[in-house]
């Protein structure tokens, strides 16, 4: 996530672990991902926390590139509108599309 380096992604799956009523979809769907499907991830930065959807434009080798689709809410995110967003399937937490 480029100049970013403040923002990370939220490890879904840990926090699945943690906190089971935390549900996200099962591993084969999300390690699955095509281009032009959408993924809801976490970010988190600082005190702020956000989910948003994001574009899949590539997939290989299990890592994904996307565009930001939602407009952030959090002025620390704004940025993120121009940067692609690379995430894991243990990074999201819903899907649609």
């Amino acid at each position: 996530m480029g100049q970013s380096s403040m923002i990370t992604l939220l490890d879904a799956v840990k926090h699945n672990k943690k906190f089971p009523s935390f549900q996200i979809p099962d591993i084969n769907t999300r390690e699955n991902m095509k281009v032009n499907q959408f993924a809801k991830l976490v970010f988190e930065g600082g005190e702020y926390t956000e989910r948003m959807w994001v574009r899949i434009t590539d997939a290989a080798q299990g890592i994904y590139i996307g565009k930001l689709i939602d407009t952030p809410t959090c002025n620390e995110y704004i940025e993120l509108l121009t940067e692609p967003i690379q995430f894991r399937p243990e990074n999201i937490i819903d899907i649609n599309g």
